[in-house]
């Protein structure tokens, strides 16, 4: 699922690019408190995968830290950039905290895979910890702790595994309900979704090959809020000390990425789209009501012309800036290691009973976003700013990469599941639900 805590239960913040000294949710969860039925940090029984790592006796306290409060100092637990710039798995493995035993395994098989792409390891500097919780549903980061938590149904192959995850529908999918439209987006190869085969409420096992694209997606996505946050620009300049994590994060002097990008006209400004992103994300309605109205009533084809003439690749962009950031970082990585294209669509809601996927029709969708001329100079400056360790070689091979993504294709205004083959007009009889796709994480 598609969100940031930097990701999932809850966010505290408080952001000089977004809102000045207000505290920020950035994942609708509750501020610096919660209550039983929304924890704001996993409340299943960790440990850490290693017992003989050298921060075994703070790795769990220190991941659990997720309040300004409670965070814990780089006394307690650095880096992994200060242990080492250029991380090895074994490093890695060292900051990994699990609720069940299987998920070491399948961490370190999805990350020594060769299909896993070589650019992921260095981002990882600019975590403390790794977080595999059965309760973390969906992912996210948070700076307060400095640890990415990341959400096990990306990892299971197994009905074994699966059966440990706990099942819990998305808070924010009633977030959408009120309005006429779902936006949505999906990875495709050929004209086939990338998603793996099997669901938590089924029987189906799957192979690691089947989920690691995904799985890649995710660590994307949130290892760019880490880097956004705590780039080496700023961790260079820490000191160990017995100052809090989030004191630390406060007092910076040095901005992070998403602030250092997304200025003049990469800045997003259209207004209402931030307050459809506010109500869809974070269930906030706009203190102006008359903005409030005029939200609700628009159509799909309505929303997709707003987005198409700014540079966000999905609605989901307008919630945060670093949410700007993550997305676009993803989705460049996505089709640059993956060759898969990035489908954005606004569906028209059907107003009939058990709708199946090809009654919510397109009202407006494009594949490939990240090559629209609005959006490409904003992936590009993200991706050159993202990328940990990169040489000059690097750089140059990114621009090429963007050099020659070509053109955004327009989806056909037909029923979702069909479209996503765009020469085809035949309709799909499938059960599959869009819902599914308003949220990855």
């Amino acid at each position: 699922m598609k969100i940031y805590q930097f990701g999932l239960l809850f966010a505290a913040l408080s952001l000089t690019a977004c809102g000045g000294g207000d505290p920020i949710n950035l994942s609708g969860k509750p501020v610096d408190g919660g209550n039983p039925t929304t924890p704001i940090e996993p409340t299943a029984e960790l440990k850490v995968a290693i017992s003989s790592s050298p921060h075994a006796s703070t790795l769990v306290k220190c991941v659990k830290a997720q309040t300004r409060a409670d965070s814990c100092s780089l006394n307690e637990l650095s880096f992994i950039y200060n242990e080492n710039p250029n991380p090895t798995i074994d490093d890695i493995m060292n900051r990994l905290v699990v609720s069940d035993d299987w998920m070491i395994n399948r961490f370190r098989d999805m990350l020594t895979d060769n299909n896993m792409p070589n650019t992921i390891m260095p981002l990882f500097q600019s975590v403390r910890a790794i977080v595999i919780s059965s309760d973390v549903r969906p992912s996210y980061f948070t700076p307060y702790s400095g640890a990415i938590y990341l959400d096990p149904d990306y990892l299971w192959l197994t009905n074994a595994e699966k059966a440990t995850i706990k099942k819990e529908d998305d808070y924010r999918a009633a977030y959408a309900k009120k309005f006429q439209f779902l936006a949505t987006e999906r990875f495709v190869f050929n004209n086939t979704t990338i998603s793996a085969p099997g669901s938590l409420s089924d029987k189906t096992e799957r192979s690691l090959g089947a989920a690691l694209p995904e799985f890649a997606g995710l660590l994307f996505h949130e290892l760019a809020h880490a880097r956004d946050i705590y780039h080496d620009s700023f961790m260079v300049t820490l000191t160990p000390s017995d100052k809090k994590l989030s004191e630390i994060y406060h007092d910076r002097d040095t901005p992070q990425m998403s602030d250092q990008v997304f200025v003049s006209t990469y800045k997003l400004t259209n207004s209402d789209m931030q307050a459809i992103s506010l109500n869809l994300y974070g269930g906030e309605e706009s203190k102006d009501k008359d903005q409030q109205a005029r939200i609700l009533t628009y159509t799909a084809a309505e929303v997709g012309s707003l987005l198409e003439r700014e540079g966000a690749n999905d609605q989901y962009a307008y919630y945060k800036t670093e949410e700007d950031f993550a997305m676009l970082f993803e989705e460049s990585m996505m089709k640059k290691h993956f060759n898969v294209d990035r489908d954005v669509a606004y569906l028209e809601v059907p107003d009939i009973t058990d709708p199946k996927c090809d009654d919510y029709i397109i009202g407006w969708g494009q594949r490939n976003r990240i090559a629209a001329s609005e959006v490409r100079p904003r992936a590009l400056a993200v991706v050159k700013k993202a990328l940990a360790n990169a040489s000059g070689t690097d750089l140059i091979e990114v621009e090429d990469f963007f050099n020659r993504l070509g053109s955004p294709t327009t989806l056909p205004l037909i029923g979702y599941c069909s479209a996503i083959n765009p020469n085809s007009r035949s309709l799909s009889n499938s059960d599959y639900d869009p819902m599914q796709d308003i949220i990855r994480y």
